[in-house]
């Protein structure tokens, strides 16, 4: 959705959407379309302050079984919209929180598949399980631990590290 910034600050009311994002990345595939509400002020002539959640229904593997879980994806975020040239970095500059909260557009609309893209994969979490119980694959022979025990040997034989079992035993 194009989200003109003098039109929505005027406006004062939050801008509701539903939008559909493929291929956002992160290792997962959103199921349903990403509901969203923004809120955006005007601070000065070309600054504005924009503010905002997303709630968005997602399935990613668990991380110990391989298993598809979904997994609600919930962010609140905020921004300031500077429609102004970015400035030149050329040299070293210790960017502040504020500058990592600062947007510099070319011109006073702006896109709100970046910003619900963006959102989104800060929202994803680093360990996804399928339950906390979770017991993965066997790390030998692969098997999904949660449906079956493991039928493989206790020593693999093949493996570099089997002679240190023969260590332990003298």
């Amino acid at each position: 959705m194009e989200i003109h910034l003098a039109d929505a600050a005027k406006i004062n009311k939050p801008l509701n959407t539903s939008e559909i994002l493929e291929n956002v990345g992160g290792g997962f595939e959103l199921k349903v379309p990403v509901d969203a509400e923004f809120r955006i002020h005007q601070q000065a002539a070309d600054v504005y302050s924009m503010s905002g959640s997303l709630k968005a229904l997602a399935e990613t593997a668990c991380n110990r079984c391989g298993k598809l879980t979904p997994v609600v994806l919930e962010q609140h975020f905020k921004y300031v919209l500077r429609v102004e040239a970015e400035p030149d970095l050329s040299t070293e500059y210790q960017c502040s929180d504020e500058d990592c909260e600062t947007l510099f557009l070319a011109e006073s609309s702006l896109d709100s598949h970046e910003i619900l893209r963006e959102q989104i994969l800060l929202a994803i979490p680093l360990r996804q399980l399928c339950n906390e119980s979770c017991k993965g694959l066997c790390k030998k022979c692969g098997v999904n631990l949660n449906n079956k025990k493991c039928q493989c040997g206790e020593i693999n034989e093949n493996s570099p590290f089997a002679i240190l079992k023969t260590l332990q035993q003298n």
